[in-house]
């Protein structure tokens, strides 16, 4: 632990310069509840609620829009092919989305930062 806390302040000076200030030791327990609620305010971590808030409604959003952009181009693009290339094109945009999900949800699922002991 740096200073006997495991969180560091990051302020807007030092952010510019790369550098660190850590929190002192010898501050009492309201202080420094304070003090790591401006860090996690100031972007180091973000609160898992929040993270996974975000990431539902992205989830949504990305399987409305998707869905909605898919079958537009099939009735517009496939309304002439035969039924296998349907089934093909449906096999393929219905597993794809997956992709930009899998993402999503590994961003959702990062655990929160923690300085070195």
């Amino acid at each position: 632990m740096i200073c006997g806390c495991a969180r560091t302040f990051v302020s807007p000076a030092s952010r510019i310069q790369g550098a660190r200030c850590p929190i002192p030791a010898n501050q009492n327990k309201l202080e420094k509840d304070s003090i790591s609620y401006i860090c996690s305010v100031n972007g180091d971590i973000m609160p898992p609620r929040i993270r996974k808030l975000i990431g539902t409604l992205l989830l949504i959003a990305l399987v409305v829009l998707y869905a909605l952009i898919a079958t537009t181009v099939a009735s517009y693009r496939l309304a002439e092919s035969p039924w296998w290339v349907h089934l093909i094109y449906f096999l393929v945009t219905g597993l794809l989305w997956i992709l930009p999900a899998m993402w999503i949800i590994h961003w959702m699922e990062k655990p929160k930062k923690r300085q070195a002991k």
